[in-house]
């Protein structure tokens, strides 16, 4: 932590409170890049949020993921765990093993 903050050029008091920290480190460089993906974002008027790729609470396919794994544990076939979860879109044939 320390070490990181004096590398970024950040002389940091013994004991900062998390809400201070955060507006220092708002307004340091290495934390105001905007890559490509947000620039054509604002183009269009569409604000990019990036998460972290598998996280259960943010990530909503995720958080299906895991209702239809709890459904299958809990003894639902997987015919029906697709067709519950999915809308059924998918007519082709399922197969078990």
């Amino acid at each position: 932590g320390q070490l990181k903050a004096l590398e970024l050029g950040f002389d940091l008091p013994e004991k900062i409170k998390l809400a201070d920290l955060k507006k220092l480190v708002s307004v340091h460089p290495a934390f105001n890049s905007v890559n490509k993906l947000e620039i054509l974002g604002k183009k269009y008027g569409i604000k990019v949020i990036f998460i972290p790729k598998y996280h259960c609470e943010l990530n909503p396919i995720e958080e299906e993921f895991w209702r239809c794994l709890f459904a299958y544990k809990s003894g639902v076939n997987y015919a029906n765990v697709l067709k519950t979860y999915f809308s059924g879109k998918s007519k082709a044939k399922t197969a078990e093993h």
